[in-house]
C-alpha cells in the first residue's frame, strides 16, 4: 500500500515518462573510470524508453555484457568510449542535439523501430531482477 500522496507522485511520475521520447539519465556517479548503473537507468527501461547515459565510461559497455541492448542502430554511442570526462560530456551534449533536430513523426517512427530492443530491455531486467544479486 502507497500513502496517497505518493501514489499521486507515482501517477504523475509515469504519466511524464509515458510522454517523451528519450530518457536522459543522470547517474550519480559521473567522474570514475568503470561503468555502473543505478535504478535511474533500470527505471527507464521498464518504462520501455531510449536512453542517453550522463554516467562514467563504459557504463553502455557494461549494460550490453549484463545483455542489455542499446541505441547505437539510432545514434552514435561513442560517447560511452570517451574517457575523458570533460570530452564526453560534450559528445552527450551533441547527441541530445542531434536528436532535438528530429520531427515528431520522425521521433515517433524512430520508437517503432525501437520497440524490439526496448522490450528485449525490459525481459533481460525482469530476468535479472528474479535473481540473486549480480555483485
Amino acid at each position: 500500500y502507497l500513502p496517497r500522496q505518493t501514489h499521486k507522485f507515482t501517477n504523475s511520475f509515469t504519466t511524464s515518462f509515458s510522454k517523451t521520447f528519450c530518457s536522459i539519465v543522470t547517474e550519480t556517479r559521473f567522474e570514475q573510470p568503470y561503468g555502473n548503473f543505478s535504478e535511474k537507468t533500470t527505471i527507464t527501461m521498464a518504462m520501455l524508453l531510449p536512453f542517453i547515459l550522463v554516467a562514467p565510461p563504459h557504463t553502455l559497455r557494461y549494460l550490453k555484457l549484463l545483455g542489455f541492448k542499446t541505441f547505437s542502430d539510432w545514434w552514435d554511442e561513442s560517447y560511452d568510449e570517451e574517457e575523458d570526462h570533460t570530452k564526453r560530456m560534450i559528445k552527450i551534449f551533441n547527441l541530445i542535439e542531434y536528436i532535438n533536430h528530429f520531427t515528431i513523426d520522425e521521433l515517433k517512427n524512430m520508437h517503432e523501430e525501437m520497440i524490439p530492443v526496448l522490450d528485449h530491455n525490459k525481459e533481460v531486467l525482469l530476468s535479472i531482477s528474479n535473481k540473486k544479486p549480480l555483485l
